[in-house]
């Protein structure tokens, strides 16, 4: 569960779908697809402009996507054993990815999507 930078929302997985809700009262914003239903999402994080949000899990990539649209935008696969945690940089042009295999892995993803 991530809470949006304003504070009116939070981000959280369910299976492989990250679900879009309103705070406090919990109404449905919208649901992202970003894995298959096996491929829980075990990590996520939000960019601090609160436009973009990276989920990670058991599926070995990580997608980052247009909160508001529910769009990916980026993606970056393949080499995970399994996404543990995820954190952007203040500005929000860094992720910094944990993977099971104890290694921390830096990405710029383009966000522009360009």
């Amino acid at each position: 569960i991530t809470v949006l930078p304003d504070g009116k929302s939070v981000v959280f997985g369910d299976q492989g779908l990250v679900r879009h809700a309103s705070l406090p009262v919990g109404e449905d914003l919208g649901v992202i697809d970003c894995f298959p239903s096996d491929s829980g999402i075990v990590s996520l994080a939000v960019t601090p402009d609160g436009l973009h949000m990276a989920a990670g899990g058991y599926a070995k990539s990580v997608k980052v996507v247009e909160i508001a649209a529910g769009t990916e935008v980026a993606q970056l696969g393949g080499e995970f054993n399994g996404v543990e945690g995820l954190a952007f940089s203040p500005d929000g042009k860094i992720l910094i990815i944990g993977s099971k295999d104890s290694k921390l892995r830096i990405w710029k993803p383009d966000l522009q999507g360009e």
